[in-house]
Formats: structure tokens, C-alpha cells, sequence
């Protein structure tokens, strides 16, 4: 059965972020409920040097974070929860006035409006974010971070990146 809507959300979502999203910038819908890759996701440029693929149901999304090597994403907060799980490489997890270093396999909880941030060394990082509920910004085609501190502050941060 074809589906009539044309975002990465589950229907249920569609009704409650269809307010919040412009004319036009939506995709389509995967017909499954498998995905092979996180590469199948809806794909977000958050800042230069990171990268996102996500996917996203009625109450939960899913978001496959790539980050560069010597990259800082801007410090930003928002109203959802978040959890992160480093699946490879190491990265800094900055969060409130605490930086703590990380490697694969740790994970870390973000209660909302928290302000956070990840910086990476010489090794680039993959980070699989869990939002509760969906960030809305993250459901349609674009780039940042869906928060206007984050996302102006994006330029000047990568001003000072390494290589």
C-alpha cells in the first residue's frame, strides 16, 4: 500500500509537525520498515564536517551523526531529550560546564535545553543521537542545527577548526 505523505516521519508525526514545516521542503517516505543503512535516512548537513542521515517515528528519531576529525559542532540545546551512543571513534562531549572525553562504546544522556556540543581530535566519530520526541527541524531537507544559536554560530566555529 502507497502512502500519500512524503516525510521520514511515521504518520502519526506528519499531523503534529505539519504546521512547523515549509511549503514544499518534505521528501518521501520509505514504503519499509527496514533499513539496510543509516545512509537510507533523510540526510542534514548540521555544521561543515557534520554530517547526519535520520529516520524517525511517532514518538522516537534516530539520528547517524558522521563527524569529521579536528571538527567542533556548535554548542546548541533544544527542548527534546536526547541520548548519544558513540558506535566508532573518540570525540569530546561537551555538556553544560563538563567536558568529558569519550570512546566507542560510551553513551550519554542530554535532558532538554541542556546546551551541548561534541568536539573531535585526530579521529573522525560516529554518534548515533535518540531524540524524544522528533526534532522537528530534522524531518525535512536542509542544513543546521535547527536552532538559531546554533546555527548562526556554526560559521564562526568552524572558523577555528584544526588540520
Amino acid at each position: 500500500m502507497a502512502r500519500s505523505h512524503s516525510s521520514f516521519a511515521a504518520p502519526g508525526v506528519e499531523a503534529m509537525m505539519e504546521a512547523r514545516m515549509p511549503q514544499g521542503s518534505r521528501i518521501a517516505q520509505p514504503e519499509k520498515w527496514y533499513f539496510r543503512s543509516p545512509t537510507e535516512g533523510l540526510r542534514r548537513t548540521l555544521s561543515i564536517g557534520v554530517v547526519t542521515h535520520v529516520v524517525c517515528g511517532d514518538r522516537v528519531m534516530l539520528s547517524f551523526v558522521e563527524i569529521e576529525p579536528h571538527t567542533s559542532s556548535p554548542v546548541h540545546s533544544h527542548p527534546e531529550e536526547q541520548w548519544g551512543y558513540l558506535i566508532a571513534g573518540t570525540c569530546v562531549r561537551i555538556q553544560g560546564d563538563e567536558q568529558i572525553e569519550m570512546a566507542a562504546g560510551d553513551f550519554w544522556f542530554t535532558p532538554a535545553n541542556v546546551p551541548h556540543a561534541v568536539r573531535t581530535g585526530s579521529h573522525s566519530a560516529r554518534i548515533l543521537d535518540i531524540f524524544s520526541p522528533p526534532r522537528s527541524p530534522y524531518v525535512t531537507q536542509g542544513a543546521g542545527f535547527g536552532t538559531a544559536d546554533a546555527d548562526r554560530n556554526s560559521g564562526e566555529r568552524q572558523r577555528h577548526r584544526t588540520s
